[in-house]
């Protein structure tokens, strides 16, 4: 019982290594490969604000730290998507 919990925390582990961190030079490449401009990008993302593009490009050019729960969604877009 222990090792099937073990390995489900590895599993959990690499996953969350894997999907939760996107440098800034990735989400500009996702972005492009989508054919979407920042301000669609960021809508996309669930931003509406009019600040919304000049937020993602803060994030693409390094100046904000990319969230968790965003680099998640970019990843799974990327997966899913862009195959």
């Amino acid at each position: 019982m222990e090792k099937i919990q073990l390995n489900k925390i590895k599993d959990y582990a690499h996953y969350y290594k894997k999907y939760h961190n996107i440098s800034p030079s990735q989400l500009k490449k996702l972005r492009q490969e989508l054919n979407m401009t920042q301000k669609e990008f960021a809508r996309l993302m669930g931003y509406y604000k009019e600040s919304a593009n000049s937020y993602i490009c803060q994030l693409e050019n390094g100046y904000v730290r990319i969230p968790k729960h965003f680099a998640l969604v970019c990843n799974l877009i990327r997966k899913e998507y862009l195959k």
